[in-house]
């Protein structure tokens, strides 16, 4: 993962302003991870990698009560596969409920 403040080089170009380029252009790697990782994890909620990558952007973000509830949604994930390889119906629908929040973060 890159460190927050590391940008390529700019080449002169300026985007509009208003425009999803220059939305993108002005926003730094962790928060842009932060968000891709929420959506992935409301679709793929036991995602091990992705779990552990946004337990360690949020903490990187100052957010220390959501990263450690993330790291707690890694063990129980790894758990839950390590036992059984596959979720119950009811460990699946906590599941869900349980990613909901990302979305807030």
């Amino acid at each position: 993962m890159p460190h927050p403040s590391k940008r390529p080089s700019q080449t002169g170009e300026s985007f509009a302003p208003g425009t999803v380029l220059a939305f993108l252009a002005e926003r730094n790697q962790v928060d842009f991870e932060v968000d891709f990782f929420a959506r992935l994890l409301d679709k793929v909620p036991d995602f091990h990698e992705v779990l552990r990558a946004q337990a360690s952007n949020l903490t990187t973000k100052g957010k220390l009560q959501e990263g450690l509830m993330v790291v707690r949604l890694l063990a129980w994930a790894r758990r839950t596969s390590w036992k059984s390889g596959t979720l119950s119906s009811r460990r699946a629908k906590k599941s869900t409920s349980k990613s909901t929040w990302f979305r807030s973060a």
